[in-house]
């Protein structure tokens, strides 16, 4: 790698990490991969690069905002912030402020690296000071995406605090969900830390949904446990030996009301059913009820992005559901109701939108 350069990589479920190079940035700019695939620096995961002086030349008038758009989407969906949607008059003031906010998060990470292990030591320690607990937490939330710090982590005792903090009620309940995003983020990075989803701390992430009183709370548990057993039989099998699938349609059925935390739930849902053909995974995680819940938070979504993930998981979830798990009739009212919404967006974008549509309502086009 160039000298001046630092480097930054995120890790995406079914992606190698990269390092990008100043020509991918580049691409950003010009629509062009740099070299590298699709996006900002090809394949599928999602990386950034921060120059030796900690800042990117840019024009804005020169830079490519949908691609960048398209970049922050393959984020996994707990680390990704609030994304503006495409047809929202600011949204390219919205997306450069993200951009810019991402850049310095990632710059300061990664001057840390340099002696990581003491960083690491004192971040453990300091989940046991409660003034230090919060930052403490955002720090790791993100560090431990890495797959030699987490097992650093894990090496140098930092579970058990970690984990303790995911149930201390003496701490918010922000600061007790972002526990267990981290340690969810921990276990995703690879099949040698599957285990690490272990019975206490399936617990933890149980007894945050179940008590979570505030929206992002249940929806970073709901990332955490997302995290744990996407991919991971161990974990699967821990979170059903605990009631854990009866607690997700607990859930549901007391968030059913939020389009956010219902997008989020279905969407594990999809997953896990794409995931796994287990007999007794499929009948906890499919069924009429979930097409249901998806279909009701269609009908209340106004944010395309937001149809976009309902729909794509209700085409998994209808697959598991008694005559797709809606009348007919029903469904094409709450997807023709969602095609009004989507006049005003691009072109291509619409397009991908109405094409799913389609798929979704399957044989009831045209019924």
């Amino acid at each position: 790698m160039e000298t001046g350069q630092r480097w930054a990589k995120i890790a995406v479920e079914g992606d190698e990490d990269l390092i990008t190079t100043k020509e991918q940035v580049e691409g950003m700019r010009t629509g062009s991969s740099g070299g590298g695939g699709r996006g900002a620096g090809g394949g599928g995961s999602t990386a950034m690069i921060v120059g030796g002086d900690g800042e990117i030349d840019e024009e804005d008038d020169k830079f490519d905002y949908d691609l960048m758009y398209r970049t922050y989407e393959r984020i996994p969906e707990k680390d990704r912030p609030d994304l503006p949607d495409r047809s929202d008059p600011k949204f390219k003031v919205v997306m450069r402020e993200l951009w810019d906010k991402r850049q310095a998060q990632l710059k300061s990470a990664m001057e840390k690296m340099a002696d990581m292990p003491t960083v690491l030591e004192s971040l453990i320690k300091s989940l046991t000071v409660p003034e230090e607990l919060s930052l403490a937490l955002e720090e790791l939330a993100y560090l431990l995406s890495d797959i030699d710090i987490a097992r650093d982590f894990y090496i140098l005792n930092g579970w058990s605090p970690l984990l303790h903090a995911s149930q201390d009620t003496s701490v918010t309940e922000s600061d007790r969900a972002v526990a267990v995003m981290a340690m969810g983020t921990a276990v995703r990075n690879n099949v040698e830390f599957y285990h690490w989803a272990d019975e206490d701390t399936m617990n933890a992430v149980l007894t945050n949904m179940m008590l979570a009183k505030e929206q992002g709370a249940v929806v970073k548990a709901l990332g955490g446990l997302g995290s744990m057993i996407r991919g991971n039989d161990i974990g699967r099998e821990v979170w059903r030996d605990i009631g854990g699938e009866e607690g997700v349609k607990d859930i549901a059925i007391k968030w059913g009301h939020d389009v956010r935390v219902i997008t989020r739930l279905v969407t594990l849902a999809s997953d896990v059913l794409n995931d796994s053909s287990d007999p007794l995974t499929v009948s906890s995680w499919g069924g009429n009820d979930w097409c249901g819940w998806t279909v009701g938070a269609m009908r209340k979504a106004d944010d395309a992005g937001a149809q976009e993930k309902l729909m794509k998981a209700f085409k998994i979830l209808k697959t598991h559901c008694e005559d797709g798990g809606v009348e007919k009739t029903k469904l094409k009212g709450v997807v023709g109701k969602m095609r009004k919404g989507w006049k005003k967006l691009d072109d291509e974008y619409k397009k991908e939108l109405d094409k799913l549509a389609d798929e979704v309502l399957g044989d009831a086009v045209g019924a």
